[in-house]
């Protein structure tokens, strides 16, 4: 929780094209990541727009020895499984492809201080985070609860509101897989440009 909210008062802070810009490809990726592969977000080529905010996960990459990361790596595998498998209760059956990615462990990132940096140092500053983030009961079990921690559920939830978030999300996975079209997600992300300026 506090992590998105740094994140989203980062982006507050963008002028105003450069944050509408972000804002539709938040949304853009909330709507068809069940779809497709897709890059975060708060990229902008290959420059992080929040890095010196960035998010924990992002932080540690690369980090975590290749045994801790594989570890987590098959947790998150199954945890999309079991997303499929909802989906797929809903009559709509996920491509295998995006179940099954993972970003490949990376053995090019160094640490910024000399000495090495273990797993057991990582688990408790992850651990850290999730302290203060119990500090912001209730918002922080809303957010897991309600969003799912999931960021650009947050941005989507923000602009759209929970229910119509999930159900344009269920209509533009339903469509895309249906005709491959992705005219009507451009038409919903494009309309933002209607909405003011947001998240001012």
């Amino acid at each position: 929780m506090p992590e998105a909210l740094i994140a989203l008062d980062g982006i507050c802070q963008f002028p105003p094209d450069r944050r509408l810009s972000v804002l539709k490809k938040s949304l853009r990726y909330f709507l068809i990541n069940p779809l497709e592969i897709t890059s975060c977000p708060l990229l902008e080529g290959s420059d992080c727009l929040i890095y010196t905010d960035r998010f924990f996960g992002c932080r540690a990459y690369g980090l975590w020895s290749p045994e801790e990361y594989q570890r987590r790596t098959e947790a998150d595998r199954a945890a999309k499984r079991n997303m499929g498998e909802q989906w797929l209760r809903l009559g709509i059956r996920l491509p295998a492809a995006v179940i099954d990615f993972q970003v490949p462990y990376c053995r090019q990132v160094l640490p910024a201080e000399s000495g090495p940096i273990s797993d057991r140092l990582l688990t408790e500053a992850e651990e850290g985070i999730e302290q203060i983030s119990g500090q912001l009961h209730p918002w922080s079990g809303r957010f897991r609860d309600l969003y799912f921690s999931d960021w650009s559920f947050l941005i989507a939830g923000l602009i759209f509101g929970i229910p119509e978030a999930v159900r344009l999300k269920f209509r533009m996975v339903k469509e895309g897989l249906q005709t491959g079209s992705r005219l009507r997600l451009e038409e919903v992300v494009s309309g933002l440009d209607l909405r003011g300026d947001l998240f001012t």
